[in-house]
């Protein structure tokens, strides 16, 4: 976190499951609603790149009087398709080859709003402290 530029990103490790997960540059901003100095932007989960990309949003508040603390979460979801190019054939979409359902807890009634599962879809809480952020 970078204060003085008003700027955060960051990387979530040990994940041995889904691998790293890395929190895009964003700009720290006061929350009215959340009375705390706060970071939303975007989250790529490293390891899932070229398995239709396992990508989403974090957000995370700053605590203390220092903003010492900090917590959050990253909300994920695969993609439906993997995508290459190829100079001849042009583009292919085929379904991945692992799905981050396969080795994450599905959430309990998670269905869009036309009743369909959305197994594919995680969410990462994090926390630290100064110097461990």
């Amino acid at each position: 976190m970078d204060f003085a530029e008003r700027k955060g990103s960051g990387k979530i490790t040990g994940l041995d499951h889904i691998g790293d997960i890395t929190l895009q540059e964003a700009e720290i901003y006061k929350s009215a609603s959340h009375n705390s100095m706060r970071v939303k932007g975007n989250a790529i989960a490293d390891a899932w790149v070229d398995e239709g990309g396992v990508t989403g949003e974090y957000a995370a508040n700053f605590f203390g009087p220092n903003a010492e603390e900090i917590t959050g979460k990253a909300s994920l979801i695969q993609g439906m398709y993997k995508g290459s190019y190829d100079s001849e054939t042009g583009y292919s979409f085929v379904s991945p080859d692992r799905y981050i359902s396969d080795v994450t807890i599905k959430r309990i009634n998670d269905s869009s709003q036309d009743g369909s599962l959305r197994g594919n879809n995680i969410d990462v809480g994090f926390g630290g402290t100064r110097g461990d952020i």
